[in-house]
């Protein structure tokens, strides 16, 4: 027997770690821009495609060339071969002659691995963004630490670890906060930088720019913090 597996089935495969995978990622792309796809003018062959697709990365092998197998699964062969099928789509499809698990448990294996690699990236940056934070009450003690990392606060750090700018500069920014009397409530406002204010978008950089720096009194600027 022979079995068709899909060329760079990782495209299809959406990256979530899931026991029972229940849809896959099927491109715009492939209906608009791929010139490849632009050459398959059988609706059929189109359906086929999907249907391969779907069946190897639900069952995580190659796909059975059988005509019982593919009928069970909905292939209908009535006005349309299936070596037709084969030949308009050896853009992207191979054919095998044996079984062969490896290279498909490959693309969820190393889907798990990427998974795991950022998971170590954001545990190891959050440690370190928290612990240079808390350090701050050493210096000043009005600054106040940080207790618990709520939902809310992980998905603002997740998104202050894809700014490289700010995972650069970020501590000369802390560096700079217990320096401003503005910053530690010694202003007419009385307000006191925190966390949650500092992970915002652009908060370091308006700390970096000097947007809080001490000033002679006839200069400060009056009037209450804006966020």
């Amino acid at each position: 027997m022979q079995y068709l597996h899909i060329k760079n089935l990782e495209k299809y495969h959406p990256g979530y770690k899931d026991r029972n995978l229940v849809w896959a990622k099927i491109h715009i792309k492939m209906i608009h821009g791929d010139p490849d796809c632009e050459m398959i003018e059988n609706e059929i062959d189109w359906a086929r495609l999907i249907k391969f697709i779907l069946i190897e990365l639900n069952s995580r092998s190659y796909v059975p060339l059988s005509i019982p197998f593919l009928r069970r699964k909905g292939f209908v062969f009535k006005h349309r071969r299936l070596a037709n099928t084969l030949e308009n789509l050896n853009k992207f499809i191979e054919i095998h002659d044996k079984m062969d698990t490896k290279c498909i448990q490959n693309v969820f294996v190393d889907k798990e691995k990427d998974k795991d690699k950022d998971k170590d990236i954001y545990m190891s940056f959050e440690t370190e963004l928290l612990n240079n934070w808390n350090s701050l009450n050493k210096k000043n003690n009005k600054i106040p630490t940080i207790r618990l990392v709520s939902d809310k606060r992980k998905k603002s750090i997740k998104n202050r670890l894809q700014d490289k700018d700010f995972v650069a500069n970020y501590k000369k920014a802390l560096e700079m906060i217990p320096q401003s009397s503005f910053l530690t409530g010694n202003s007419d406002s009385k307000w006191i930088a925190n966390f949650d204010w500092f992970i915002k978008p652009d908060t370091y950089n308006k700390i970096l720019e000097g947007i809080y720096n001490n000033r002679e009194k006839s200069k400060q600027r009056k009037g209450t913090f804006i966020s």
